[in-house]
């Protein structure tokens, strides 16, 4: 818009809010009935004819502040149009002097002179022959015209030159023309590629034909190209992806549900720890990489963070109490911070041969709840839930987060990182029956007697009547028989590795206890 108009790049704001007016005033297929959001909003289809070119010629009339010259001078002032305004119907307009104003008397010349009138009027005069015939006509009639009739013709003229030249704007195509794909450097190359990603689809049956019904939408597809680089930026392979075209769908109408063919990682693990005690054999196939960071003034440290992130949520449980603690400060990170990255990386370094393992031939399912000491987050005072799920002695799902609200006890902060528990334990419960693994009763291990007690009395009591309805999802749990709770002392308690930082020989136990062990 600013780029069309010529407007000055300072005003954006004004531009924004304008593209904002007209879009709510526009169809939208997203929308109910492609309607418009203002019309799904206020019940009632909106008024457009205030609406006019962003930076269109107005005259707006002189207001007080913008004294006239004296009573011949002008009673409008030149401006541009800049917008609507919000709380009456006027227009904000860009006087000369720089300055945003609204008013309500303002006129628009092209709403005179059109340049459909004027192009009409230029095809309607003929030829220059027949000009000259009907000026020899009218100088006959003794009709001479004034100065002014032969400056409002000079100026029209020039109006319809501006016109055409307009129209021819317009039917000029802005759009990006690009080469034909025979004309890329390495079109044999993607077309190879094309072949190889057909025949896979082919061979792993995704498409198939279906019988088209009235009312379905038909979702075209389209080729996507990329290029697989080295280290040295060399180019080592190149890729071709056939995808639809999801975004032409409009949810509530062609789909209801979103779903994502991503597996989780707590699933891979799940099924390495079944293969382990089965004496299955895995056959691992190449994962397609994410996109690359963002580069911003934190990058360093965000990339820092980032892929301690990564490598906290697939194998090193050990150091997720510590990424998540980094990753609070990934908007405003001071040097300290940068120092405790390094710290982290500095102890992956000194454990770079440690990973998860799996052992046993009777897979048994254990899951340990804890939390930090109550207001253990300093800015907020919010607690840390830790949880940590094991399956043929290792860990298979963990978690260390923030609560979602503050506790005012040990035991409140307890039983809110119990709930999480809970809920991880009957996600499992659904999981490991499809891998031939039956669970029963889950048994969910905490060591604050407080908390324990709070779950099996269903007796409300001063220090437990405040908490919120959503906790109390834990008990109701426990008497369905999903769950149970039993008592850990402090020295097995293994979630405390994702709570709250330790030793170094407690460290070293329950990084070990969770199956995080040395392959040497």
């Amino acid at each position: 818009m600013l780029v069309d108009s010529g407007i000055d790049k300072q005003h954006w704001a004004e531009a924004a809010c304008t593209a904002a007016y007209v879009y709510n005033r526009t169809a939208n297929s997203a929308t109910p009935g492609g309607k418009t959001p203002y019309e799904c909003y206020w019940g009632k289809k909106p008024d457009i004819s205030n609406l006019r070119p962003f930076g269109d010629v107005a005259m707006v009339m002189t207001m007080p502040r913008y004294a006239r010259d004296g009573k011949m001078g002008p009673v409008s002032v030149k401006s541009r149009l800049m917008g609507y305004s919000k709380c009456s119907k006027a227009w904000r307009v860009l006087l000369p002097s720089g300055l945003v104003s609204e008013s309500r008397d303002v006129v628009f010349p092209a709403d005179k002179f059109t340049a459909g009138k004027l192009l009409a009027q230029h095809d309607s005069s003929g030829d220059d022959e027949d000009s000259s015939t009907e000026s020899d006509f009218s100088e006959d009639e003794g009709d001479t015209p004034h100065q002014g009739q032969h400056a409002a013709a000079e100026g029209a003229a020039e109006n319809v030159g501006i016109a055409q030249g307009a129209a021819t704007a317009i039917r000029t195509s802005n759009r990006v023309r690009r080469p034909p794909m025979r004309k890329h450097p390495y079109h044999k190359g993607y077309e190879d590629a094309i072949i190889v990603e057909m025949e896979s689809i082919k061979a792993r049956g995704v498409l198939e034909p279906v019988r088209w019904e009235p009312g379905l939408k038909v979702i075209d597809t389209k080729v996507v190209f990329d290029e697989k680089v080295d280290e040295k930026g060399l180019i080592t392979s190149l890729k071709a992806r056939l995808v639809a075209k999801g975004f032409r769908q409009s949810k509530g109408k062609d789909y209801t549900e979103i779903w994502a063919p991503v597996s989780k990682h707590s699933s891979l693990r799940a099924v390495l720890a079944v293969a382990a005690a089965k004496d299955w054999i895995l056959h691992q196939v190449t994962r397609e990489v994410g996109e690359k960071l963002d580069k911003d003034g934190l990058r360093l440290y965000q990339e820092k963070v980032g892929s301690l992130q990564y490598l906290a949520t697939c194998t090193r449980p050990d150091i997720s109490f510590a990424v998540g603690l980094l990753g609070r400060f990934c908007k405003c990170p001071t040097t300290f911070h940068m120092d405790l990255a390094d710290q982290v990386l500095l102890y992956i370094a000194w454990t770079r041969d440690m990973g998860l393992e799996f052992g046993g031939r009777k897979p048994n399912f254990i899951v340990y709840s804890d939390s930090d000491n109550f207001g253990g987050e300093t800015d907020e005072r919010r607690s840390t839930t830790g949880f940590v799920c094991i399956l043929n002695g290792g860990a298979v799902d963990w978690n260390s987060r923030l609560q979602q609200t503050v506790a005012v006890s040990t035991c409140e902060a307890e039983y809110q990182a119990a709930g999480a528990a809970v809920r991880a334990a009957r996600w499992w419960r659904k999981l490991l029956p499809d891998l031939g693994i039956e669970t029963g009763v889950v048994d969910i291990r905490g060591d604050n007697q407080s908390t324990l007690a709070v779950i099996s009395n269903p007796i409300s009591s001063d220090k437990t009547k405040h908490i919120d309805t959503i906790h109390h999802f834990t008990r109701e749990r426990v008497e369905m028989g999903e769950v149970k709770f039993s008592y850990c002392s402090k020295e097995e308690m293994v979630a405390d590795i994702l709570t709250k930082a330790l030793e170094r020989n407690k460290l070293e136990k329950f990084r070990s206890m969770i199956g995080v062990i040395s392959w040497d």
